[in-house]
């Protein structure tokens, strides 16, 4: 998502700056996901540069990533790195709380870790992270493929270029009222639909619903 070359203007001579593709997937797709990658991007920086950020990998999505240049692996979840390319770096800790620590402490930019440990280890400690959650929670709720791709960039580039205080406009806020309305009609689906069994030592809740459920 979001390829695209930039021309700046310049007295002397044309400048162009390559924007990097970005691409919001999960492990299962992971695969066809950097193939697209690789077919998208081919002709366009010449497969210099990877980044995998929170995804676990396979013996075969591996591979398919040592096609770039040179890959950049961050992630926080236990997997087993099953083979090394030279070119790819792999920054792999189970420990961390987040991805996102481990990519500020990669990149040294420590804006958003804290926030991110928060909200990965379901442990809200500031409004900062609830509003967050909020949003990311209301934009999956309510797109899918391209288009959540485009509302999570989007999300991110806000955070990144204006600041943490950009949860608090009106945009945003009408997201967080929404998504509460909608929490509060799911309220009402658990109370009319639950039910609790008992499987040998353990309590069961079970919801039945024909509508789709955070």
């Amino acid at each position: 998502y979001n390829r695209s070359i930039v021309k700046e203007e310049d007295t002397q001579k044309n400048h162009y700056t390559i924007r990097p593709s970005i691409y919001f997937t999960s492990p299962v797709n992971l695969l066809n996901t950097i193939l697209i990658s690789i077919l998208n991007n081919r002709n366009v920086n010449n497969l210099d540069l990877l980044y995998i950020f929170d995804l676990s990998g396979t013996r075969e999505s591996i591979i398919s990533a040592s096609i770039y240049k040179k890959a950049v692996w961050i992630d926080h979840h236990y997997w087993e790195i099953v083979n090394k390319p030279e070119n790819i770096e792999f920054y792999i800790d189970h420990t961390s709380n987040s991805a996102c620590r481990l990519v500020s402490k990669y990149f040294s930019v420590y804006d958003f870790d804290d926030l991110a440990d928060e909200i990965d280890t379901n442990n809200i400690k500031t409004d900062y992270g609830e509003r967050i959650r909020t949003i990311i929670s209301y934009l999956r709720d309510e797109n899918r493929g391209k288009s959540l791709s485009e509302k999570l960039y989007k999300f991110a580039e806000d955070l990144a270029y204006t600041g943490i205080d950009i949860i608090y406009d009106t945009y945003y806020e009408s997201m967080i009222d929404l998504y509460n309305k909608r929490l509060m009609e799911i309220d009402e689906i658990i109370a009319n639909s639950l039910n609790i069994y008992r499987v040998d030592d353990l309590k069961v809740a079970v919801v039945t619903s024909d509508k789709s459920l955070p």
